[in-house]
């Protein structure tokens, strides 16, 4: 008889869907064994069947010829995320002059890329935005670490101009002559 223990050699970070298969022969010191688990067809480990979540993998080996006799086995835990892509909801366009405006984002708790317009807390200021086209970005995070997903909006500032009256027309009489405004 000889003793074919079931020794990982490897590990597999935290993923993100979609992810692409993975070869689990890589992982462990002797092929002679069997896998199990959610996602595992043979040797390869699909984490798209597997889905969101934790799930452990099972690796089960034996001694040749006799299969019954000194089995082992070995777990590989394996961390899978995925995340809803993020969105913003539409906003203006808006003058210079008008007050900070509050950027709405789905899902919540993500992080806003910040700038002379944006605060941290997604809060946009036209006023100190670019006249013209302001790109905003939102991120979120796996939590495995594994991945993240940025969204991104164009929000448009136009320039406040006055309505400043500079003069002023004396009293008229009818008929009085035209009188150019500009």
């Amino acid at each position: 008889e000889q003793y074919h223990p079931a020794t990982l050699t490897g590990t597999i970070n935290p993923l993100c869907l979609p992810n692409p298969t993975i070869n689990l022969q890589s992982l462990v010191q002797d092929n002679n064994g069997t896998w199990y688990g959610n996602g595992i067809n043979g040797f390869t480990f699909n984490p798209s069947v597997a889905g969101a979540g934790t799930h452990t993998l099972t690796y089960f080996n034996h001694s040749v010829p006799t299969v019954t006799l000194c089995p082992d086995t070995s777990y590989l835990v394996v961390s899978i995320d995925s995340l809803p892509t993020p969105s913003f909801v539409p906003m203006g366009p808006f003058c210079s002059n008008f007050p900070p405006q509050q950027v709405t984002v789905t899902p919540t708790g993500g992080t806003f890329g910040t700038s002379n317009a944006l605060t941290a807390n997604g809060v946009f200021n036209p006023s100190a935005a670019n006249i013209g086209n302001n790109v905003l970005t939102y991120t979120i995070f796996a939590s495995n670490g594994a991945c993240q997903k940025v969204a991104t909006t164009t929000i448009s500032v136009e320039q406040y101009h006055p309505a400043t009256l500079t003069g002023t027309i004396n009293p008229l009489c009818l008929p009085n002559p035209t009188i150019n405004l500009q």
